[in-house]
């Protein structure tokens, strides 16, 4: 019985999470109590990005309804879009103290999986904050704990933020043998989305130390899977990183092309924010 429970559960969470911002507020509004939390919690998270005022008063909301039930499950689900949210509104202090409080919570509880998760995220708050010693210990606690259970998916993000960190400090050649550690185990998992993210941050590092030629490799890679899956956002990332490649190699051309791109897509993300907004 239990297992048709949590399965139900699922199916209830993953619908909401397909539904859009005003459906979810109409479901709201005559939402039972106990599924108030899911739907708090799904407006949340589809509100982060484009409105985090928005997003952390839902969150909010919710956190009122797990501190109540006193339900570990409940906390560590919303504590995620409590210190997120903050972080996007420039409040890294009161990210850190809802970053505390989840730990706390995770210690208690004994979940490996959230424990590495928000130790993985204190690192992120302390990024934020520009204070990348702190973040690497953080980081470094994810780590240890996704080594030990084999959270390959999770330990790839992590190595990645080491990297970036690394990288702040001016640890070059640290930050490159943890982004390429990275690469790897993303592909051994064959996660396409996060390999091409990986070689777009190596190639944006390459250009960094105007290693030109092996930053277009890494690039060209990169390309192929971001056009692949149709990811604009960090296509126009890469489109950028590929006109200053090519400017340095004096493939002036190719820089223009690939500029001309970039406007398209530009373009293309601003009509679909525009949207997603109605």
């Amino acid at each position: 019985m239990k297992t048709i429970l949590v399965f139900i559960c699922f199916v209830f969470s993953a619908a909401l999470h397909s539904q859009s911002i005003d459906s979810l507020k109409a479901v709201l509004e005559n939402a039972p109590p106990e599924k108030q939390f899911d739907i708090l919690n799904a407006i949340s998270e589809k509100t982060m990005f484009s409105d985090p005022k928005t997003s952390l008063q839902y969150a909010e909301k919710a956190y009122e309804i797990a501190r109540k039930s006193n339900d570990e499950k409940l906390l560590l689900d919303i504590f995620d879009n409590l210190t997120e949210a903050n972080l996007h509104l420039g409040h890294p202090e009161i990210a850190e103290d809802y970053c505390k409080k989840a730990l706390q919570v995770a210690e208690k509880s004994k979940i490996n999986r959230e424990l590495a998760f928000y130790y993985g995220l204190m690192g992120i708050v302390f990024m934020k904050s520009e204070d990348f010693n702190k973040s690497l210990f953080y980081f470094n606690k994810a780590l240890e704990i996704e080594k030990k259970h084999n959270f390959d998916r999770m330990m790839a993000t992590t190595l990645n933020n080491i990297g970036t960190a690394n990288l702040k400090l001016g640890k070059m050649d640290l930050a490159l043998e943890y982004f390429l550690k990275s690469l790897r185990i993303k592909e051994k998992v064959g996660n396409e989305k996060q390999i091409a993210i990986s070689l777009l941050n190596i190639g944006s590092f390459l250009i960094r130390q105007k290693k030109y030629e092996e930053a277009e490799q890494y690039l060209n890679r990169s390309y192929k899977i971001l056009q692949k899956l149709d990811l604009k956002i960090r296509m126009a990332d890469l489109l950028s990183l590929q006109s200053v490649v090519y400017r340095e190699m004096g493939l002036f051309p190719e820089a223009e092309k690939k500029l001309k791109k970039l406007i398209e897509i530009r373009e293309a993300i601003g009509n679909r924010r525009e949207k997603a907004k109605t």
